[in-house]
């Protein structure tokens, strides 16, 4: 993992001379380095849309791993001792570069038998991808996704802070099931999204098929049904919206915004999220005022602010990426 760090450049002054040490100790270390480094420097140039040219590099660079393999006596022993760090760079290569979203980085951690897969989406971008079973899921900004390389055989289990949607391969036999920190949704087959964010009210709004929301703590459970929606919270435990337009609370996958009957404060959270800034309310009387308003995926934080400004007295300024939200002053 050490090596890993240092391409992502986290590496403490002491663990880069560790790494430089290793390089200068053998030069098939130091042409591993470089031909990794290559490789990593077309993340940095961020060349997404070109998948095939990641593809090329890497396998340039591992087909020039097996031809030092057969010239050098030594090279067997080399290759082995990297293998298992390629394989870590190997899936970072393929989910995160050859995706067409942007992943911020994705980390491999083995618990048990089970290699497990953590992909982190900063704020302002978002990012897709697709399970071993075919099960395909969308994340939002500021978002963290935990899943393993295989299901086990007896059930298909993820974890989520953040928001994503999901589309479940159906399988009777193996139950597809969301960790978050306050619930668990179980489903065998559907389409859904999951809105878990840290000290906001959780929320899983159900588009096709069935699901089964539990409370981690009392295993209270509550079984949705299409275009229903559950919130929950410690205080509140659950609560069930009847009836909801399930297309309005997913239209963040085709990147545009939606808020019905929404206080400023959530508004806000989810401005913060999508276009990585810092907003702040700096009257808290303004906090609760309710607003409706949808803005479609080109449209910029400038025209969003100007739009909210122009329904309610308020107002705004922006500093660099901290925006301040105030009372507008009244006309004379």
């Amino acid at each position: 993992m050490l090596l890993l760090r240092f391409l992502l450049k986290k590496c403490t002054p002491a663990e880069i001379r560790q790494v430089e040490q290793w390089a200068t100790s053998d030069k098939a270390n130091a042409d591993w380095l470089f031909g990794m480094e290559q490789i990593w420097r077309l993340k940095d140039e961020q060349h997404f849309s070109e998948p095939q040219r990641i593809e090329k590099a890497y396998g340039e660079f591992l087909a020039d791993i097996e031809h030092k393999k057969r010239r050098k006596t030594d090279a067997k022993k080399f290759y082995y001792s990297i293998k298992p760090f390629v394989k870590y760079v190997a899936i970072f290569i393929i989910i995160a570069l050859l995706s067409s979203n942007l992943y911020q980085y994705v980390v491999n951690h083995k618990t048990s038998d089970i290699l497990m897969n953590i992909v982190e989406v900063p704020k302002g971008q978002r990012a897709s991808l697709t399970l071993s079973d075919g099960t395909k899921v969308w994340l939002n900004a500021q978002s963290q996704f935990i899943y393993p390389t295989d299901f086990s055989s007896k059930h298909r289990e993820v974890s989520l802070i953040g928001e994503g949607f999901f589309e479940v391969t159906h399988n009777d036999k193996k139950p597809f099931i969301v960790n978050t920190d306050l619930v668990k949704v179980k489903v065998l087959g559907t389409k859904f999204n999951v809105k878990a964010h840290p000290d906001e009210t959780l929320l899983v709004t159900l588009s096709e098929g069935k699901v089964e929301v539990s409370d981690n703590e009392i295993q209270n459970t509550v079984t949705l049904k299409p275009d229903q929606q559950v919130a929950y919270s410690k205080e509140k435990g659950f609560l069930i919206s009847e009836y909801v337009d399930a297309g309005s609370k997913t239209l963040w996958l085709e990147r545009e915004l939606c808020f019905v009957e929404q206080p400023l404060w959530e508004i806000t959270k989810e401005l913060e999220r999508q276009f990585n800034v810092v907003i702040m309310i700096k009257d808290q009387t303004l906090s609760n005022e309710i607003f409706t308003c949808r803005f479609k995926s080109d449209a910029t934080l400038d025209q969003i602010m100007n739009n909210i400004k122009d329904t309610k007295m308020i107002d705004y300024k922006v500093n660099n990426k901290q925006i301040e939200i105030f009372k507008k002053e009244n006309s004379l």
